[in-house]
């Protein structure tokens, strides 16, 4: 049971208002449905910082479906107890950890590592010399030579 676990990560993203995650599973036999056989999820958490505490549900595989937005957290807990009387598993729970600072990284000179990866491209592409995490790409005078989705865009920034 949660209660009997170190809860104490959890316990401050709640008084925090940081995301957090308590995850129980339910996988065997249910006469409930055709198969016979259930692999489910039970979660309770905060998705990013300041939202409400929720409950979602479902198959596990899946996002699942949100039953109770803003419910007190002890409420939750109490519903949970339930669920592991049902025979679900407390598979995991995680706990937003404050920022730690990290070394500052290594600065590059990007103007010059964009003009590098362009020049190995076919015409027009080997004239931008700006590119944006957005996706837009401009050659010199600041002129749109393509726009890339922005995934790619900061796969490529990412990778010079």
């Amino acid at each position: 049971m949660l209660a009997s676990t170190d809860t104490a990560g959890i316990s401050a993203a709640v008084r925090d208002g940081r995301p957090f995650i308590i995850r129980a599973e339910y996988v065997g036999a249910n006469s409930k449905n055709v198969s016979g056989r259930s692999s489910k999820f039970w979660i309770i958490e905060r998705e990013y910082k300041g939202a409400e505490i929720q409950i979602r549900y479902g198959r596990i595989g899946s996002y699942g479906t949100v039953a109770k937005r803003g419910i007190r957290f002890y409420d939750a807990l109490d519903r949970l107890a339930k669920k592991e009387a049902e025979g679900y598993r407390l598979v995991s729970r995680c706990a937003e950890l404050p920022p730690v600072a990290k070394p500052a990284p290594v600065v590059k000179d990007r103007a010059a590592a964009i003009l590098a990866w362009a020049s190995t491209l076919p015409f027009p592409f080997d004239t931008i010399r700006d590119l944006t995490p957005e996706g837009v790409a401009t050659d010199a005078n600041g002129a749109v030579v393509c726009t890339l989705p922005p995934a790619e865009a900061v796969r490529i920034l990412g990778s010079l």
